[in-house]
């Protein structure tokens, strides 16, 4: 009896302590999972007026980023990403309020972005919903529209560590953010930035945002018995998607050095459950110049160098 009531007193210490402990548990679990970026220690300046530095940043540090854990520091640290996929990617934004502090001026914002590529003879877009921020513009002492970022606040679905909505914007903002009466004037603005930038490439294509792709070896026959190529480590479809191949069934044109290249993925049915997909990269007038063949079924695949 003496026993069991030594016990059951040990027990509520414990959990005497982890009630009393809870709240710096959750703390520190902010500090390290629900990092708002708070400041953002860039060197560089972004030059041109407030909306074009918000958007240039945002693509720049946000959307194209590799977001890094630093130990040492204990914040998160942004790196331009260097293996860039989308041909086109751009931010617009709509500013609900600013406020300014000395030569510091802060802009709530909410910022569509948009991805776009060359696949399949149409310019396929994928536009993100709405993101709620709050971006620090300070000005550079002495020269004219020149800025440097020096806080960021955002939420977006997928980082564990960006801060709740009422962390960026006051209830009256919460209001115009929730109500999205913005919208209209957001897909004006990517819509300029769209046909600006086909203009510019020499492209008169179809604008496209809801489109289906054919995955290659997209066979339930192969996953059903174990083996999915889309989750094995040593993917030929990855390997190839990262020399710029698409990973669906048809086109990705992309501008390299000045000249646009079309690569092509075509695949056959062999046998059931066997495939042959062919990858073909070729100029604009046609010439084939790379090609491979992968010969794959369940149990493996076998690439060869054609061209």
């Amino acid at each position: 009896m003496k026993k069991k009531f030594v016990i059951g007193i040990f027990l509520l210490l414990i959990l005497f302590v982890v009630i009393m402990k809870f709240p710096y548990f959750m703390d520190e679990s902010k500090k390290i999972y629900i990092q708002k970026l708070p400041n953002v220690k860039i060197k560089e300046t972004f030059s041109g007026n407030a909306d074009d530095v918000i958007d240039e940043f945002i693509v720049k540090y946000i959307e194209s980023s590799d977001f890094r854990y630093d130990d040492f520091t204990s914040s998160f640290v942004l790196i331009p990403s260097k293996h860039k996929y989308n041909e086109f990617e751009t931010v617009v934004h709509h500013t609900f309020d600013t406020k300014t502090s000395g030569n510091e001026i802060t802009y709530y914002i909410a910022y569509k972005c948009v991805d776009g590529n060359f696949i399949n003879e149409i310019f396929g877009c994928d536009v993100s919903g709405n993101v709620p921020a709050s971006i620090t513009l300070k000005k550079v002492k002495g020269i004219e529209n020149q800025y440097k970022v020096t806080k960021f606040l955002f939420q977006k679905e997928g980082h564990l560590y960006c801060c709740p909505i009422e962390e960026i914007f006051d209830n009256k903002i919460i209001i115009e953010y929730q109500a999205e009466n913005y919208n209209r004037e957001l897909t004006k603005k990517l819509h300029k930035k769209e046909r600006a930038y086909l203009k510019s490439v020499g492209k008169d294509v179809k604008i496209v945002y809801d489109y289906d792709l054919n995955d290659i070896m997209e066979d339930t026959e192969f996953i059903e018995s174990g083996y999915d190529y889309l989750e094995d480590e040593g993917d030929f479809i990855e390997n190839f998607n990262d020399k710029g191949y698409p990973d669906w069934i048809g086109t990705r044109e992309r501008l390299e050095k000045g000249e646009w290249y079309i690569y092509k993925a075509e695949q056959k049915e062999k046998d059931k459950g066997e495939y042959i997909v062919t990858y073909t990269k070729t100029d604009e007038s046609g010439n084939i110049l790379e090609q491979y063949k992968v010969n794959a079924n369940s149990k493996g695949y076998e690439v060869k160098k054609v061209v």
